[in-house]
């Protein structure tokens, strides 16, 4: 009967263990969760964009409507291909028009980031007309 008696209360010493340890890393993956989640002007991305289009995205942050379709230009690395193209068109850039390492499109303000983030994005910025 003793030996029951130790043997129910090292499981439960060995069950309150490993609760206290799974919370404890669920807790450091929040921890790294929110630390991973911050604001894109803070990213090495944000050097990417232009100023007017820092500013439009800005501007669209503060009123809470990053839905926006803006009409864009994007610096890639030469060679542009297909491959490219396709990869920049499922991260949310719309490209009308490529030529050399200059691609021409639409894009989201909230789709923005992930553009930038392709390797081969050197520089986005907002298509001005004159």
């Amino acid at each position: 009967m003793r030996r029951l008696k130790i043997f129910f209360m090292a499981m439960l010493v060995l069950s309150s263990a490993l609760i206290f340890s799974l919370t404890a890393i669920s807790q450091d993956t929040t921890v790294s969760t929110s630390t991973a989640s911050t604001s894109f002007e803070n990213t090495p991305e944000w050097n990417k964009i232009g100023d007017y289009l820092k500013q439009t995205w800005l501007a669209a942050k503060k009123s809470g409507d990053m839905s926006e379709k803006y009409r864009c230009f994007a610096r890639v690395d030469a060679p542009f291909d297909d491959g490219d193209a396709n990869f920049m068109t499922s991260k949310g850039f719309i490209i009308q028009m490529s030529s050399g390492t200059i691609a021409n499109g639409f894009v989201k303000l909230q789709d923005l980031q992930g553009v930038a983030k392709l390797p081969f994005v050197r520089s986005i910025d907002l298509e001005r007309m004159k």
